[in-house]
Parts: structure tokens; C-alpha cells; sequence
């Protein structure tokens, strides 16, 4: 299996981030796409046509279906319920979805997911301004994370031990 791929099977974790962790590259498959679908997300041109079942829109995403249950249970996506309980996805959903998992990929915690998702159907530039602003601010903790790595790999090259 491709390494984006099994990364991408992992669920959401409780804060839906990553602690700091981004994307190795971003010419990664899935990094690049996720970023891709925000921007046509965020411009509104990405609409699936048809409601899905959960396994399909998970595997679409490359998550996992637990990933999908954890939006649901906090309240950034909802599903209809079909026969015998299966789960169904509007496009709406699907859409947020796929902005909620390019968000986390990116750093975003679920109040990052909603705000941006709450601003969608209000009008696309105040979206796209969000974005640039949380992206500002995300640029801005990894740069405070290198500087703290900077600092830390000098004490220790210093042989000054923490």
C-alpha cells in the first residue's frame, strides 16, 4: 500500500489535529490533493453528485470509518440513516467532510473546522480570508516549533545537556 495512503488510514484523533505534525511534503499525494479539494471547497466548485454510503466516502478519502463517526460525533458533519442503520452522506456533507479532513491535515482543530465550515455559505472571500489567516497562523507555530528545535539541537551539539 502507498505510505500517503496508510497514513491516511488512521482515525481522527481527539483534538482532530495532529499536534503540529503536517505533512511531510507537500507534493505528497494526499497532502496535494487535500489542499487542492480546500481550495475548490472554499471557492465552491466542489459538489459530489449523489449521496453515498459511509464505506464509499471513506474510501474516497482514505480514512478510516471511524474517522467519519468522529466529525459526526462532534457535530461537523451529519448522516442520514438508511436501512438496517448504514450511513449516508448528503453532498453537503461529503464536501464537509472533505474540508474537515484537509483542514486537520493541515493542522486545524475542530474549532478551526467549524469556523471555516460556518463561513461557507456566507460567501466564498470571506472563506478564502480565513484560510489565508489560518494558514498565517499555523505558518507562524511551526516557525515557533523550528526555533525551539533550533535552540534545543544547539545546547545539545554544545554538549550542554537539557
Amino acid at each position: 500500500m502507498h505510505a500517503s495512503r496508510s497514513r491516511a488510514k488512521i482515525a481522527l484523533l481527539p483534538d482532530l489535529g495532529f499536534s503540529g505534525d503536517l505533512p511531510t511534503r507537500l507534493d505528497d499525494g494526499q497532502a496535494q490533493a487535500r489542499t487542492r479539494a480546500l481550495m475548490r471547497i472554499a471557492h465552491g466548485k466542489a459538489r459530489p453528485a449523489t449521496r453515498a454510503q459511509i464505506g464509499e466516502v471513506a474510501r474516497w478519502q482514505g480514512v478510516s470509518l471511524k474517522a467519519l463517526h468522529n466529525l459526526e460525533e462532534r457535530g461537523i458533519t451529519e448522516s442520514e440513516r438508511g436501512l438496517n442503520g448504514v450511513r449516508f452522506y448528503s453532498a453537503d456533507q461529503q464536501v464537509r467532510i472533505e474540508a474537515a479532513l484537509a483542514l486537520r491535515e493541515l493542522g486545524g482543530s475542530a474549532q478551526d473546522i467549524r469556523e471555516f465550515l460556518d463561513l461557507l455559505p456566507g460567501g466564498r472571500s470571506q472563506a478564502i480570508a480565513y484560510l489565508s489567516e489560518f494558514l498565517r497562523r499555523r505558518l507562524a507555530a511551526v516557525e515557533a516549533r523550528v526555533q525551539i528545535l533550533s535552540e534545543t539541537l544547539a545546547l545539545v551539539e554544545a554538549d550542554r545537556a537539557i
